[in-house]
């Protein structure tokens, strides 16, 4: 996808009153789709996996997040930072954050794991935009918008 296609998807799923999430969407399957793909990601980012999803993500517009191992990162982050993996409300978009932190053919196979499980990922470039959708207060950019607490 070009960046005027993400452009496009992002603009797409804002409307108003779905703020957190979309009418259709439905939490529990959701996070049962999540926790399925669990064993993959592991396997594929080199360890067992922290993540978070049900009573730990409130008031947002993901419904779950797995920290990424260090085995699994090009760069060592600060010992207040970490990588995640991201999964929206919106339109199965997952998103990793900061994408820079991993290794180059961990996010290519981590890019493939999640289209065959039929997500959509979503570069950081393209989420790093300003935002430019319809009327929520205090959202800056699409990662904003939809990963991250509203």
């Amino acid at each position: 996808m070009t960046n005027t296609d993400f452009d496009a998807l992002l603009q797409i799923h804002d409307r108003p009153g779905e703020w957190e999430q979309p009418f259709s969407f439905v939490r529990d399957i959701a996070e049962r789709r999540f926790r399925a793909l669990v064993p993959a990601l592991e396997q594929l980012l080199s360890g067992p996996l922290q993540f978070e999803d049900g009573v730990y993500i409130q008031d947002a517009s993901f419904h779950a997040q797995a920290f990424v191992p260090q085995a699994a990162l090009r760069r060592a982050l600060g010992p207040s930072e970490c990588c995640v993996v991201r999964f929206s409300n919106f339109g199965d978009m997952v998103a990793v954050r900061p994408e820079d932190a991993l290794q180059p053919a961990v996010l290519a196979k981590l890019c493939e794991a999640l289209t065959a499980a039929g997500y959509l990922y979503v570069p950081q470039a393209a989420l790093d935009h300003p935002y430019t959708g319809g009327g929520l207060n205090g959202i800056w950019t699409w990662w904003d918008r939809y990963f991250d607490w509203l």
